[in-house]
Formats: C-alpha cells, sequence, structure tokens
C-alpha cells in the first residue's frame, strides 16, 4: 500500500474502509507499504495512526527507522497485520527506503467440506419416464 504525500484524512478514510471489511470477514491479512506517516516521532498525524490500528487491536511491525538519509531516519514504511509474525528491516534495499520484511509461519490450507444437495428435476417428461419404468417392473 504507498499513501502519497497527499491530504491524510484521506488515508485515514480508506484505510478504516479497508481495515471495516477485513476484520467484519474475520479474515488473516498483512499490510506492507509506505504509509508517509512518520511513527518515530509523536505528530499528530503518527498518533492518529497509532491510535486508529488500536481501536482494531492492530499495531505496526516495527519503529525501526525505513528511510535513512544524511539528515534524517525516519519509520514511513510498516507492516500491520492479524498474523503472528516478525517485522524486520533490512539495510539492503534498491529504492530510497529499506526493506521491511515480515516473517511468519503458514499454515496449511484447509479445504472446507462442500456440502451438496441432490436435486431431481420434476416435470411431465420426468413423470411420464417415472410411469414407465414402474409398468416395466415385475
Amino acid at each position: 500500500m504507498y499513501r502519497p504525500l497527499s491530504d491524510v484524512n484521506v488515508f485515514f478514510e480508506n484505510i478504516i474502509l479497508v481495515l471495516d471489511k477485513l476484520i467484519t470477514e474475520n479474515v488473516k491479512f498483512v499490510i506492507a507499504g509506505d504509509f508517509n506517516i512518520n511513527i518515530s516521532t509523536e505528530s499528530n498525524e503518527s498518533k492518529m495512526f497509532l491510535f486508529l490500528l488500536g481501536t482494531y487491536n492492530l499495531q505496526v511491525g516495527t519503529k525501526e527507522p525505513t528511510r535513512i538519509t544524511s539528515e534524517s531516519a525516519t519509520c514511513l514504511g510498516n507492516i500491520v497485520s492479524t498474523i503472528d509474525g516478525k517485522t524486520t528491516v533490512s539495510e539492503e534495499h534498491i529504492s530510497d527506503h529499506c526493506a521491511v520484511e515480515f516473517g511468519f509461519q503458514a499454515q496449511p490450507y484447509k479445504k472446507k467440506p462442500q456440502n451438496y444437495e441432490q436435486i431431481r428435476m420434476y416435470n411431465e417428461r420426468s413423470h411420464q419416464q417415472f410411469e414407465n419404468m414402474l409398468l416395466e417392473t415385475d
């Protein structure tokens, strides 16, 4: 997920819609992104973001710097998840941000058993076939 440097309130409105849907459907999820909200400082944006996540019983995976320049070290990229795992920040990267990795133990997929219902088509033709079958029996 990427939040451009624009109105943060639009981002909050949209992430609320996403989180509401995911939580309501009771699915496990991982959201990785450059949220462009520096959670390593106590700004209004970072406080609102962390509070919003807390209302869903969620938290960010790291508070380590994910963008390091000669002038600053900020935590803009992160992982938010309902899955138990470990978030790490790697210095190896190909952009102006560090790589943020999320490791977790995957559970084998269990296919839900399907319930089948047998339906018989009943019409004049099938009724006639049934009567003919009865006449052929001893």
